[in-house]
């Protein structure tokens, strides 16, 4: 008699409440092993103290792992509704964290030799909350067609990056 085959189905993740939603500390995502945090130090820098507060705050509050996203923001998975907010505290008063308008640096900024983009960021970062402005505020990069660009000959790829 043939055995029977099993299949294995994986629930999906619920989707986020607004589409290009991303998780933060104040709003993590679920995801299928609970929820998502993700955070981005200011000037992408942490002294080790810092890490090790994070670290701390990811095995307590979350799944222990600390992931580190192509933008060099910080995640952390397998939080809870019960942990969300204590691990926010502890992520906050171990470092400062970007929020608003974001104003990214690159991870290696002021260490791989390149003109250092930092004292920029500050500066913008500086006039952005002078001005109050808030992420809403700010069109989307899909809002405006991009300018046309020498490298691809006009604006058939629409904007992003």
């Amino acid at each position: 008699m043939p055995q029977a085959a099993t299949i294995a189905v994986r629930a999906e993740p619920p989707a986020p409440s607004r589409r290009g939603a991303c998780p933060t500390l104040r709003q993590p995502m679920p995801t299928g092993d609970g929820l998502l945090a993700r955070f981005r130090p200011v000037d992408s820098t942490l002294s080790l103290p810092a890490l090790a507060a994070i670290a701390r705050a990811a095995e307590v509050h979350g799944n222990g792992l600390i992931e580190i996203t192509q933008r060099g923001s910080l995640q952390v998975r397998g939080l809870s509704p019960e942990t969300s907010a204590p691990f926010a505290r502890a992520i906050v008063a171990a470092v400062e964290v970007e929020s608003g308008v974001p104003v990214e640096t690159p991870p290696l900024a002021g260490l791989d030799g390149a003109p250092d983009p930092r004292p920029l960021a500050a500066r913008l970062r500086k006039a952005i909350a002078e001005a109050g402005l808030r992420v809403s505020q700010v069109p989307s990069e899909s809002a405006a067609p991009s300018p046309p660009s020498p490298l691809r000959g006009g604006n058939e790829g629409g904007g992003g990056s």
